[in-house]
């Protein structure tokens, strides 16, 4: 569904991710149940696409949480990045 930027595509994504409910989620909860379900790409503009339809459904169940949904979708990117980075990272002790 990432693949294509394609309005069907974008539409199809949209659907599936509004099948999650973020009421009272904070902005890491949320995002981690749609991890917990959804593999992130490994193309930029497909991870986008994700956290973009993402944010579009974190800010419908949480109105009044940010200035507006371009504000979100940034703070989405950077937490996406982070937990990303910490997946990817190994501890050794």
């Amino acid at each position: 569904m990432v693949n294509s930027g394609d309005a069907f595509y974008v539409n199809a994504l949209r659907a599936y991710i509004g099948r999650f409910a973020f009421k009272g989620d904070p902005l890491d909860v949320g995002l981690r149940k749609l991890l917990m379900e959804v593999g992130l790409p490994r193309e930029t503009q497909q991870i986008d696409r994700v956290v973009e339809a993402f944010a579009a459904q974190y800010v419908q169940y949480n109105p009044n949480l940010f200035l507006s949904e371009g504000n979100s979708f940034f703070q989405f990117v950077c937490l996406t990045v982070i937990l990303k980075q910490m997946r990817q990272t190994t501890l050794t002790f």
